[in-house]
């Protein structure tokens, strides 16, 4: 590489000493800690890689809705109604065990060598059919968040009220055609507000190299801030409905334009203690002088235009390939110039395919509710943590290619516009009449209780730790080790949980 102007020694001891320095500010070393003990303190011992789902459960501690439902009387009921057979393979009965001791401190006593708690089972149970979190591999914390939100609800039987609702919202989005000036409202159950940080928001770190502070306030007025997409429509998102609590995730990680490999962005971000989102709050669906969209009125978005080397295309054609495969060739090379293009097509000389047209056509793309795509592309994209209506509208703009699909929803996902009205999932609260499952709501101002940081390069690798706000203390569970914070690194989390003041 030193022959291209990379010095692959020099950039390893910067990373390193840049993990290093990370890992010693989240977790606080060199500061002499004082252990905490008692209910509410038990460690979570790590047991492979799992220290993802162990702060995301201490985190949920906080939620008196989970600690009522999995801990005390009623995790003693839904323990003592299970045969022990079942209780073994039960999500519910592992969960309300776990969550009993936690909460006990029995596993959480000065001097005693068996504290901290191993949450073997409850990691089978939970993680069973899931690609990812059945294994012993790092996963994003982010993911299982919501992954275990939908778990838990999931497994909530009738007639009793689902703890998770006090992280759930509605988000509403308007859609408005230019053209027509006609708008669309849909709302969009969410349990994660996510803010992408701005590039324009990051200042240079003086005497840190290649680290940056963001402006928390310019990346969250972001996520609101009316969106123009493809010269045709402009769309825009509020909360119809504020959560008990607020999971906010600060995009730390995004996509490699040129390699398409997650990255984290080195940033420090100065996050306020008391967030007050009033200001978001939808007006309430279609305003007066506003023009509904047809129900069934497709969204129209012209495909993007093919971005290739026209040289390398012509003297492709040169050769004597067709138009078609040497656009092929350019496309899949990029810029890698043209002895790599000519290579790839005489790779693929027995391709009969290989004269059809690309699978990027121009031409505007129509996606309507009925339109017919290969579940399986579906499924696979969903695994990538897209949504059945994000991974069908990416397949129809590319011809139904997954690959191609994947990596553009992956860099233009708020492209993607609002889900149609006939697309529209009943929420939670629409499967009762009772009154037990509504979405909840309040005012918009909430105060930071908890986070949970990362330490590494990638959310699927490093380690996780939490610090959570019992009390008016600071507490930090690093696995099995909880002890009172000194100086929470609040600037450094990359999920952060907000309580309704």
């Amino acid at each position: 590489m030193r022959q291209y102007g990379v010095d692959c020694l020099n950039l390893y001891e910067r990373l390193m000493a840049y993990f290093m320095w990370e890992w010693s500010k989240i977790q606080e070393d060199g500061a002499d800690l004082e252990n905490a003990y008692g209910p509410g303190m038990t460690g979570l011992i790590n047991i492979g890689s799992s220290c993802y789902m162990n702060s995301v459960l201490q985190s949920f501690l906080l939620v008196p809705d989970f600690c009522n439902r999995f801990g005390g009387a009623n995790a003693l009921r839904t323990m003592h109604a299970l045969p022990p057979a079942d209780m073994y393979m039960d999500f519910n009965g592992q969960l309300a065990r776990l969550v009993h001791a936690m909460l006990e401190g029995e596993y959480s006593l000065p001097d005693n060598p068996h504290n901290g708690i191993k949450p073997t089972q409850f990691k089978r149970i939970a993680g069973a059919g899931h690609p990812e979190f059945k294994t012993a591999r790092q996963q994003d914390a982010e993911e299982y968040v919501r992954y275990l939100i939908e778990k838990i609800t999931a497994k909530t039987p009738a007639g009793v009220s689902d703890p998770m609702l006090a992280f759930k919202f509605h988000k509403e989005e308007r859609l408005q055609d230019l053209n027509t000036r006609k708008v669309r409202y849909t709302q969009n159950e969410e349990t994660v507000l996510a803010i992408p940080v701005l590039k324009s928001s990051l200042h240079a770190i003086p005497d840190q190299e290649g680290r940056f502070s963001a402006c928390f306030k310019e990346c969250l007025a972001n996520v609101f801030e009316p969106e123009q997409i493809e010269d045709r429509y402009l769309k825009s998102v509020t909360f119809k409905s504020f959560p008990d609590f607020l999971i906010v995730q600060l995009q730390k990680f995004t996509v490699d334009e040129a390699t398409y490999q997650q990255k984290k962005l080195d940033i420090d971000l100065a996050v306020p203690d008391v967030l007050d989102l009033s200001q978001y709050r939808s007006l309430g669906g279609l305003q007066p002088g506003e023009t509904p969209m047809e129900e069934n009125e497709p969204i129209v978005v012209a495909a993007p235009k093919l971005d290739v080397d026209e040289n390398i295309v012509a003297q492709l054609e040169g050769m004597g390939f067709s138009r078609n495969a040497a656009l092929k060739a350019a496309l899949d090379t990029k810029t890698q110039g043209l002895e790599a293009a000519a290579e790839w097509l005489m790779l693929r000389l027995d391709d009969p395919s290989i004269n059809d047209p690309p699978v990027n056509p121009a031409g505007p793309v129509n996606v309507n509710p009925g339109s017919s795509v290969d579940n399986e592309s579906v499924s696979m994209l969903e695994g990538f943590g897209f949504t059945k209506h994000q991974a069908r509208f990416a397949l129809h703009k590319f011809n139904f290619d997954a690959n191609m699909a994947a990596e553009w929803l992956f860099m233009h996902i708020d492209e993607v516009p609002p889900e149609p009205a006939a697309e529209e999932k009943p929420v939670a609260h629409q499967e009762t009449s009772t009154g037990v499952n509504q979405m909840r709501d309040g005012n918009g101002k909430y105060h930071l209780v908890g986070f949970i940081s990362h330490m590494g390069s990638s959310p699927h690798s490093g380690h996780y730790v939490a610090h959570l706000l019992r009390g008016n203390r600071w507490v930090l569970y690093n696995d099995e080790k909880v002890a009172y914070s000194q100086n929470p690194p609040k600037q450094l989390a990359y999920l952060y949980l907000y309580r309704r003041q």
